[in-house]
């Protein structure tokens, strides 16, 4: 009888054994056959993505727009794929909250997934390097941003019972998307051909929103401007991050032609910072100057003739509405008599913040509580655009996600920001001198962010695109030089 029960074990293991084999030869058939078939399953996979798409948004399904789509992918994809991630840049840099009228969905919405699920496709049926991708993406940074990510969901459930209202979706789907954004950047922005391609696209994009935004300004000269971001707030934030990076891609760039465009880009950025009469934007470009003027990027004479250029320049443009609002940021420090309800609205907003965070200090208070409960007391932004904030994004997280996830946060730009600042240094030890230029401007852009965030609520996926880009320009130094060391080795 043992010897039967014996026997019966080494047989279950035995099939257990020849089914995993089978299991594995049939997952190699698929791969294989999907390598050999990709245009096929190219476009089954596109198919499955618009049909999940049309559900999650309780949407007809029709014919035409798969074979319109279809069409369009296949063209740009297979042939350009770094097209693709141009699109991407163009999505979140200019159609943020353009609303598709039919839907009611911003086009950002409904063309970041498409496109981000569309250019994960490509990779995992195309890149011959993926998996080498892979392993360096996981380094000590992508796991702090897994282990913050995760506090929020920690966040999440211990206040399930409490919360006022259920943002575990959002914060699920958002997330997910802010973590997809910081890999495909990473992925695509692989050498510094592709790092100055991508920076001079953001540029020419921010640029386009300034003419827009000036087209607008001649409509209603009295009025703040906007452009494509509705909110004259967020339109300076992400016109003004442009600034560093025009500056220092002309400083990397030979070509005559290139360098006039980038100055006529920088033009219509400044412009959209000045008609936006944003007090945030001001306050964020002096840090900027500070930093510029204090660091080593550039020679001294170079930061003195660009101060100069940027006062002449603040001088023939700012309007009057401008010079306005500017005067009023000294009403922060009273503490009475302010005339300004958005001043006012943020001095309490911060003070309530640390309240909200002193009754939950370990935690928070959940995804998406302290906004909710703020809008509600303050006004502010409408909730059906799904446009929050406190005005203050740093004080956000640590308000609704506790010690537990502002610290990893912190660390977080910690880290990416000391690796922008050590690619830029290393790229000009090595004598890369234009390289280095660019690693310096792809810092400042996400260093803008952050300083805004102390104002704005900028807590999204621009965020985590210039998380990803500093991330990418680390590595994109990092593989230059030991490519090079391995060179002068042999």
């Amino acid at each position: 009888m043992p010897h039967s029960t014996s026997q019966s074990s080494v047989t279950l293991r035995q099939r257990i054994a020849v089914g995993k084999y089978r299991l594995g030869r049939l997952g190699e058939s698929v791969l294989e056959w999907t390598r050999r078939h990709r245009e096929l399953t190219a476009g089954i996979l596109l198919v499955l993505a618009y049909l999940v798409l049309v559900r999650f948004l309780r949407q007809p399904i029709t014919v035409l727009p798969i074979l319109v789509v279809a069409a369009l992918a296949f063209y740009f994809f297979n042939r350009y794929p770094f097209a693709a991630f141009i699109g991407l840049i163009a999505v979140i840099h200019i159609f943020n909250y353009t609303t598709v009228a039919a839907t009611g969905t911003t086009l950002s919405f409904l063309y970041g997934i498409f496109i981000t699920g569309l250019i994960v496709m490509q990779l995992s049926v195309r890149s011959g390097g993926y998996r080498k991708l892979l392993q360096n993406s996981f380094d000590m940074k992508w796991n702090i941003l897994i282990l913050y990510i995760c506090t929020g969901v920690i966040s999440i459930a211990l206040n399930a019972h409490t919360m006022k209202y259920d943002f575990s979706e959002l914060y699920a789907y958002s997330h997910v998307l802010f973590i997809i954004i910081y890999f495909i950047v990473g992925i695509f922005i692989d050498s510094e051909k592709r790092l100055y391609s991508s920076m001079l696209a953001i540029l020419y994009f921010r640029a386009l929103d300034g003419i827009y935004g000036l087209y607008l300004f001649t409509a209603s000269p009295d009025s703040r401007i906007g452009g494509t971001f509705s909110d004259p707030n967020e339109y300076a934030c992400y016109s003004l991050l442009a600034l560093p990076i025009a500056l220092f891609l002309f400083r990397s760039t030979k070509s005559l032609v290139v360098r006039v465009s980038i100055v006529i880009s920088a033009i219509f950025v400044t412009i959209a910072v000045l008609i936006s009469s944003s007090r945030a934007a001001f306050i964020t470009m002096i840090a900027l100057g500070i930093i510029i003027m204090f660091s080593r990027s550039l020679e001294l004479r170079s930061r003195i003739i660009g101060f100069l250029i940027v006062v002449v320049i603040f001088l023939a443009l700012a309007t009057g509405l401008y010079w306005n609002r500017i005067e009023s940021i000294e009403t922060v420090f009273e503490s009475d008599g302010r005339d300004d309800n958005s001043i006012e609205v943020r001095v309490r907003v911060l003070s309530e913040a640390l309240d909200v965070f002193l009754l939950s200090p370990i935690y928070g208070s959940g995804y998406g509580q302290f906004t909710s409960t703020t809008l509600e007391k303050h006004g502010g932004y409408s909730r059906e655009s799904m446009r929050y904030t406190t005005h203050n994004t740093h004080v956000r997280i640590l308000a609704e996600h506790g010690l537990l996830g502002f610290i990893p946060y912190v660390l977080f730009i910690f880290l990416i920001i000391r690796d922008g600042y050590r690619a830029a240094r290393d790229a000009k030890k090595a004598g890369d001198i234009n390289l280095a230029q660019l690693a310096t401007g792809a810092n400042l852009a996400l260093i803008t962010i952050i300083i805004m965030g102390f104002m704005l609520g900028v807590y999204g996926k621009q965020m985590f695109f210039y998380f990803g880009l500093v991330a990418a320009t680390h590595r994109v130094v990092r593989n230059k030089l030991r490519s090079k060391e391995a060179a002068d080795a042999s």
